[in-house]
Order: C-alpha cells, then structure tokens, then sequence
C-alpha cells in the first residue's frame, strides 16, 4: 500500500549492495560493567554469533572436539596453565571460518585485553567494525559487585565475583592495559565507541546497536557504490596501514578539488573526508570539497600534483640556521601588502632548494599553499629602510671618519633616517589629523605654519627657555586656529533667547573680538 500511494519516493532509492555485510563487533570495557550481557543481547538482536575465548578454547579442546594440530596445541598449553596470544588467535580464526560465523558475522566478549593481542588479532585480518567499550565510575562498578556478592550463594563456587580483592586486581589490571589498547583502535582504525554503563540497560543496547547499524550501513554504501565504480567514501571502513599505502593517489594528501578550482596545495588530515575511486585513495579538504569529488571525480583530476613541494622546517632542520631568500623578508608580506616585514624564524619552508622565511603562522600557511605565486611575485625594493641597530654617533663620525676620509654618506643617510625622519614623519601625521587653518591664511601657509612651529618646538636641541617660547608660539597659533569655531558658537548663543547670556560670557566675547581684529589688523599690516 505504501508502494502504490508513493511509487517515486521507492523508486530513487539506492540499489542494494551485492555484497553481504555482517556485524563484527568487540565489547570491552571494566568488569563488571554488564560486557557479557551486552554481547549476548546484541548478538541476539542483530543476529550475530556470540564469541567468547572461554568459550572457543573449550569448544576446541573439549572431550567432542576433532583432534588436529590447532586442538592439541591448545589442549597442552591449557595442561600448562598458559595460553599465548597466537594460539587464542589461531584458535579465534578457526571458529570464524565456521559457516554460522560467516553467514551472521560474530559480538566477541572481552578481547582482545592489551594492545599486543590487539596487534596480533589485526596481523592475522581480524579487524572490528566498532571496538565498544563501556565505561562506568570506579564506586557504580564496586557498588555492583557488592550487590552481586550479595545475589549469589557461596555454594555456587563464583570466588572472582563475589570477591572484592578479586575484582579490585581486575579493574587495576584492567586501568593498566585499557588507555593502550583504546589508542591502538582509535589511533590505527578509528573504531573506538564509547558507551556509558551506568544507565539502564535497554538504554546501553539501544546505543550499541545504533554503533553497529552504522557501522553495517557504512560498508553496504562503500560496496555498493565500488560495485558500480563509483566514488565511495572510506571512513568507518577499518582500512589497515597496508592498504592506505598500496592505494594511496598520486595526489597523496593534497585535496585534488583545492588544487583545480583554486590552484592552492591544501594539506588534509580529516579522516571523514577520505574518497576512493578507481582503486584510488583520496584526501579531501572538507566536506564541500568532498561532495564535489564524490560527484564528479574524473574532472577534478585533470591538475597534476607539482613536482616540487613546500616542505615546513621543524626546529631540528632549522639548526643551523640556512640562509632564507629576500633577506630574512617575508615573501607573503611583500606581495599581499606590499610591506617589508622581516621573518620570525620559526615559519621557515624550504620550496625548490631555497629556505623562505615568513612573518607569522597565517603568511605560513599562505606560502605553503600557493607557493610558487610568492616565489615569483616577491622582490625588494630599490631601496629598503634601515635595520634597527645602535645609532650613529654623528659628531664622532665627523671628527674620526673612516681613514681620515670623514664622513661617508651611508652614515649621513643614517642619520638623517633615525634623527630627523621621525620628527618630520609625525607632524606631517598630525598636520593631516588636524588640518589647521588659520584666520587671514590660506590652507597651504596654514600647514606649512603649522610644520614650522611643531618642529621648532619638538627639537631636542632647544634650551629650557627657547622650548617654553617655540611650545606658547605653537598653543597661540593653535588657538587661532580654533578662532572661528569658538567665535561662531559663542555668537549663536548670544542670539538665543533660550540661552542666559552672563556679564562673564560678554567678557569673554569682548576679548575675542579683539583678538580677532587684532588678527586681522596684523594681517593688513
């Protein structure tokens, strides 16, 4: 009914995946946190088959098992006390090669326990789809175990969970191996799912369940989009390092979307944004990039990766420290902002046998993108400002020359760079932030004014009495300056019946209007 009411909704589906997929599943986590019931419930509701070690090596070794090599390794190492890790292994492999095993894929209770046995679980292609590991508060799981100990009779001989000391040596041993084991996963397969154990457990298996559906759902769209040859995305795949290394592209981990629409070497590291295609592993810069190369691959691939590549300098390979081009200036800087912006020496790249020095991280990460846009933009000026360095002694240059010659013009260049230049610099700034213009002047003899009375009274050769004369000049002329101004808000609220006029504010006005024709009088003269 729901077909024949919607027929279009169902029929752009995706096609269903020719290749079978089932769940392969690791719970692992403290004791007593509810890993046994959680795998048997999970098994039960996606239909998976149960595996625990226990039970496998009594299965392999029990009175009805088949006598084999396998079998009988295993039946002298249990007389021994001692199992190895290869032989679970080994033994692990035998059982899921059985059909039940294949057919419904397989929940595994409590291994692998350390990293090593985990390194020997994916040497031999045993790979989980998701590593689980419930986590609960040290206090939830010892309170657990005293309610257990309570539950079970002494009769039934269950020392390990009644006993405290026990359980405490299980979740000590248990904090020793599990930050190993849990970076092994996370680290080489990015499997790991956490779990909280201490809420109730419809709640845990609901959550585990969701980890495993998208798990499976993961694999069927890979398999189903390579059996068309299609792009498919690879994360949540469990490749090993092995693959990664045979099927890596010949853009490595440069976004090839990156370098065709924007000409930019962008770097990738985000796992979720990995693409095959034709047997192919790409990286991706992002997910809009990703979306893109998934639609289209074939025309993203067009620009090949350049030969030359920019390699950032770590602290090691900047000792000693290489001779960097432009000397020492940053060639973003240069370009981008037209500045001269000497290097960090921390953001050294070396791109086609030179060493480049840039300003900061952002200039870094420019360059490393399009570097062959700076390499050929950037050049320094004709003339560069001088370094920061001790000031020339002006009187003993003259006096002592070099050789007798006296002073050289490099040393007045100086000179006038680190004395003068300043001072002029910033009246000029301040000239255009105040723009005077002063009464019976025109706007060119009121700056220049202005510039000769501000220099005069910054000269750190003035006298106390000379700087106290030029610095009221400059106040008086300033003052002029603001004349009119003044003059007209005075005169409006004289006309303002609102405002009361004051026998103080009409000596105020007498005295500008004699300053003013003072001003101008001067002027006629």
């Amino acid at each position: 009914e729901e077909f024949l009411a919607r027929p279009l909704d169902f029929m752009k589906g995706s096609s269903p995946s020719r290749v079978a997929v089932h769940p392969a599943v690791v719970i692992s986590g403290p004791p007593l946190v509810g890993k046994t019931t959680l795998a048997k419930a999970l098994a039960e509701r996606t239909g998976a088959v149960y595996l625990s070690v226990p039970d496998v090596l009594e299965n392999l070794t029990g009175p009805l098992a088949l006598h084999f090599s396998l079998s009988q390794k295993a039946l002298a190492a249990l007389k021994l006390g001692k199992v190895s890790d290869e032989i679970i292994v080994e033994a692990l492999q035998h059982r899921m090669a059985a059909d039940d095993v294949l057919t419904r894929g397989w929940v595994m209770d409590d291994f692998p326990l350390t990293a090593e046995q985990a390194g020997v679980l994916t040497r031999a292609g045993i790979v989980p789809h998701r590593f689980i590991i419930l986590d609960a508060p040290e206090a939830v799981i010892f309170a657990r175990g005293r309610e257990l100990g309570k539950e079970i009779p002494e009769a039934t001989g269950d020392l390990v969970q009644r006993e405290t000391a026990l359980q405490r040596k299980r979740y000590d041993a248990y904090s020793k191996h599990a930050p190993p084991l849990r970076a092994f996963y996370a680290l080489t397969f990015d499997n790991v799912a956490d779990i909280d154990a201490a809420k109730i457990e419809w709640a845990v298996l609901s959550r585990a369940v969701e980890e495993v559906s998208f798990a499976v759902s993961r694999r069927l769209e890979y398999y189903r989009r390579t059996c068309q040859g299609l792009a498919a995305r690879i994360y949540g795949m469990c490749f090993t390092e092995e693959r990664f290394a045979t099927g890596e592209s010949s853009w490595s981990w440069y976004c090839p979307v990156s370098l065709t629409l924007s000409n930019e070497l962008v770097p990738c590291s985000d796992p979720r944004c990995m693409v095959e295609w034709d047997s192919r592993i790409f990286w991706l810069s992002s997910e809009e990039k990703t979306e893109l190369f998934i639609k289209d691959p074939e025309s993203f691939l067009q620009v090949p990766l350049p030969g030359a590549l920019p390699e950032f300098q770590e602290a090691s390979q900047r000792r000693p420290m290489p001779t960097c081009q432009l000397q020492d200036y940053c060639p973003v800087a240069l370009v981008d902002r037209k500045e001269l912006v000497e290097g960090c020496k921390q953001y050294i790249v070396l791109y086609q046998g030179k060493h480049w020095n840039l300003s900061d991280k952002e200039s870094c990460t420019k360059f490393l993108r399009r570097p062959l846009r700076y390499v050929k933009l950037a050049s320094l000026p004709n003339k560069k400002p001088s370094r920061p360095g001790p000031p020339v002694a002006l009187l003993s240059a003259v006096l002592k020359g070099r050789d007798g010659r006296g002073l050289e013009p490099s040393e007045t260049l100086t000179y006038m760079q680190t004395s003068v230049s300043e001072l002029l610099c910033q009246a000029l700034v301040e000239a255009g932030e105040r723009r005077p213009l002063c009464p019976g002047m025109s706007p060119k003899e009121s700056a220049l004014h202005f510039l000769a009375k501000i220099l005069r009274a910054r000269d750190p050769l003035n006298t106390e009495l000379r700087s106290e004369l030029v610095k009221e000049e400059l106040e008086n002329f300033l003052a002029n300056c603001a004349l009119p101004a003044v003059f007209k808000d005075l005169s409006a609220r004289r006309r303002a019946k609102e405002e009361k006029w004051t026998t103080a504010d009409q000596i105020y006005y007498t005295e500008l209007c004699a300053r003013f024709d003072k001003l101008f009088a001067s002027k006629s003269k």
